[in-house]
């Protein structure tokens, strides 16, 4: 007879936890086949059996094996661990490797560890690509980017959860753009004043604002139909550093600022009534008994957008959008500015393209001249013509300007000061801007160079002594020959010396100019007996003190 098949209770196997972790293992030992009378211990209490007696083999001198306790930290969010002044959790400890071949230990990584070149390499040529972003052009030190560089509105403590809270919202400034661009109209007009000064410093990297075309729409909305928020006549500071040829251009930022309006303009003056005349006779005695109506009256009238604007920056343009022409343009409109500030512009030339332009006789072919009334050349010639007349124009478009900023604008400096005089002996009748005149007013002048050198040390860059020439494993000399002191030197660390000597003298070039122009203004203001006027070359922060206190500048700190 077949046999029956025999029946199981559970199909599943039960799974029992090692003898080991129970707490009767002791007893277990000795009885096999009987069941304990503990209770069966739950997960919560193995995991924590687990923790408590998990341990680290370490091994003495005499060959004694011991066990030490390891408790493992427990680790907090880092916002609560910020907010309740916690240090950070260490890492775990590595694991020791066991595979060695002899007494040698094998290395994880293959290969020698990498160059220190190689690992600020990508800095550097991330913060020259936003340099050239920006129109600065690669090494020239590092560019001071300034939260408080255009005065006018208190910006809040470094401590505090305003502070926090904006440059948040600046460092991922495009994400709001994508989700909050509806609302951020709607914030204060203090706040959106500050949050322009916000994004200057913190959203020109990878979070530069994406909102080309749309200009300052998404904090300074228009209202439905023709009409302007009524917010409008609260604004009294715009600072656009590093926004010009980046997310908005003149051309758009006169358009914003420069609106034409028909408000204010009777309809009847605007709108003219054609009523067909009976004859010849009475059309010119309806002409000769009507008053003329100006054509300014007819055509649209142009007002300022914001009435009470006193504070404005355009520093940090895009060197290749960076338009004298369109900014005199603009300035004309903006004739109440109070603070201006032009950091980091580039010459003041009409012709920007033609720089580097030249044309030739028409009969003497061997001769060339410059296209534009600037070239490549006007600064060691000391011609600055076409620098000073654009100068001139800028001081008579602001004439009411308080207070000037001209950072980092070193290269053209002497066009402040010129006396008129070009290089072949020429005299001209307007030379630089009216100090005494349309800046009579000016009683601050911001002539600091805009930039830091680099360390003096050579652990700032990187540049840590390594093996010399002599001793490399690629020279054949290094194991025959006995090394040389006089050949002891690093390559890269004396042309890293070479570049900090070369940044460093024109460093001092720039604040010898700035001194220049700061005696030529003293000294004309005190012929005609004006106002006294303060020279500012920075030192705002402690590393740009220190930096001006070795070039021998006393800032007066």
């Amino acid at each position: 007879m077949p046999k029956k098949h025999q029946k199981y209770s559970s199909i599943k196997p039960t799974s029992l936890p090692h003898h080991s972790l129970s707490p009767g293992n002791h007893t277990s030992r000795h009885q096999h086949g009987a069941s304990s009378s503990t209770p069966e211990p739950s997960v919560n209490d193995l995991i924590n059996h687990l923790r408590r007696t998990q341990l680290s083999q370490s091994s003495s001198g005499d060959g004694a094996v011991s066990y030490t306790p390891r408790v493992v930290p427990r680790s907090v969010h880092p916002s609560i661990r910020n907010l309740l002044e916690l240090p950070e959790t260490p890492p775990p400890r590595p694991r020791p490797s066991p595979r060695r071949v002899g007494d040698v230990r094998i290395r994880r990584t293959p290969g020698p560890p990498p160059p220190s070149s190689w690992l600020r390499g990508s800095h550097t040529e991330n913060n020259e690509r936003n340099h050239e972003r920006l129109g600065i052009p690669a090494g020239s030190g590092r560019v001071l980017y300034r939260l408080e560089r255009l005065p006018g509105v208190t910006f809040p403590a470094k401590d505090s959860l305003q502070h926090a809270v904006l440059k948040s919202m600046a460092s991922n400034w495009n994400w709001h753009l994508d989700y909050d661009g509806e609302f951020l109209s709607e914030l204060p007009t203090r706040m959106r004043i500050l949050l322009l000064s916000y994004i200057t410093v913190y959203a020109h990297n990878d979070q530069a604002p994406r909102n080309r075309g749309q200009g300052l729409r998404p904090l300074f909305s228009k209202q439905e139909g023709d009409g302007w928020p009524d917010q409008d006549h609260e604004v009294t500071r715009l600072d656009l550093s590093a926004a010009l040829g980046n997310w908005i251009s003149l051309k758009q930022l006169n358009a914003e600022l420069v609106v034409s309006s028909s408000r204010g303009v009777p309809s009847s003056v605007i709108k003219v009534e054609e009523n067909v005349p009976s004859s010849w006779d009475a059309e010119l005695e309806e002409e000769s008994d009507t008053a003329p109506t100006p054509s300014l009256l007819q055509s649209p009238v142009q007002t300022l957008r914001f009435e009470n604007l006193r504070h404005l920056s355009l520093a940090h343009p895009n060197k290749t959008s960076a338009s004298w022409i369109s900014l005199l343009h603009l300035l004309s409109h903006l004739s109440t500015l109070t603070h201006l500030s032009l950091a980091h512009w580039p010459v003041p030339t009409l012709t920007p393209n033609a720089i580097n332009s030249r044309v030739r006789h028409p009969t003497h072919r061997s001769l060339t001249f410059s296209y534009g009334g600037t070239d490549a050349y006007s600064a060691f010639e000391n011609n600055w013509a076409e620098a000073s007349s654009v100068l001139r124009k800028l001081s008579r478009a602001t004439y009411c300007l308080k207070w000037l900023d001209l950072e980092g604008c070193g290269d053209w400096f002497g066009a402040l000061s010129w006396d008129g005089i070009g290089p072949d002996g020429e005299v001209y009748n307007s030379p630089g801007p009216e100090w005494n005149a349309s800046w009579r007013n000016v009683e601050w002048v911001g002539l600091g160079p805009g930039w830091l050198p680099g360390g003096q040390d050579s652990g700032e860059y990187g540049a840590s002594p390594s093996k010399s020439l002599y001793a490399s494993i690629h020279s054949p000399l290094s194991s025959s020959i006995p090394p040389d002191p006089a050949l002891n030197w690093n390559v890269e660390e004396e042309r890293e010396k070479y570049r900090r000597a070369k940044e460093m003298g024109a460093y001092r070039d720039i604040l010898d100019r700035a001194k220049r122009v700061q005696e030529h203004i003293r000294r004309v203001r005190r012929e005609e007996k004006g106002k006294w006027v303060h020279v500012s070359f920075g030192g705002d922060g402690p590393e740009e003190r220190a930096m001006l206190k070795t070039a021998g500048v006393d800032v007066g700190f």
